[in-house]
């Protein structure tokens, strides 16, 4: 009896060839995969460095709208350094100023579908906690005033933007 030599691939050459393949189509996907996580990350940290200058501005305002610096201090008297507070739209009060409870228990912001946010019960959640110290210098009369912004899921204990300021006395 003879064999015919018959052309074609063997399992082993078929084996190789679909690994090659799988490399060549998986490297590109990896790649892409981590350019979109790179890109959300990027998204979160420009919302956070945001969410950080609005507090800043809100307190300049605020410092601004005081009749007198112990009025101020005053008022901003829940923001202590060891008892941080937290400001934005609630359901109630338009930028009140309220205490955490307790150091690092912020809660977590919210947004609307206009992409304003705060702290309404009733707005979608976000991973972004916003909270702000106050600490007086004294004879200078100025504050430093610390706000940072955490992401409730990845890191709450880590900052992901934080932005130091010396609010002086007008």
């Amino acid at each position: 009896m003879q064999y015919k030599h018959k052309r074609g691939f063997t399992l082993i050459e078929t084996f190789i060839a679909v690994s090659i393949l799988m490399l060549a189509i998986v490297g590109p996907l990896t790649i892409a995969q981590r350019g979109i996580r790179a890109g959300a990350i990027a998204k979160e940290q420009t919302i956070a460095a945001f969410l950080a200058q609005d507090a800043l501005e809100f307190l300049r305002a605020y410092r601004d709208g005081s009749p007198t610096w112990n009025d101020l201090f005053t008022r901003l008297s829940a923001c202590m350094v060891n008892q941080p507070c937290y400001f934005g739209n609630t359901s109630s009060v338009e930028d009140a100023i309220t205490a955490c409870q307790g150091f690092g228990n912020c809660p977590q912001m919210r947004v609307n579908t206009n992409g304003q946010y705060g702290y309404v019960s009733t707005w979608a959640e976000t991973p972004f906690i916003r909270q702000v110290t106050v600490k007086e210098l004294l004879p200078r009369r100025e504050m430093l005033v610390r706000v940072s912004v955490y992401h409730a899921r990845l890191s709450p204990s880590v900052p992901i933007s934080e932005i130091d300021y010396y609010l002086t006395d007008w």
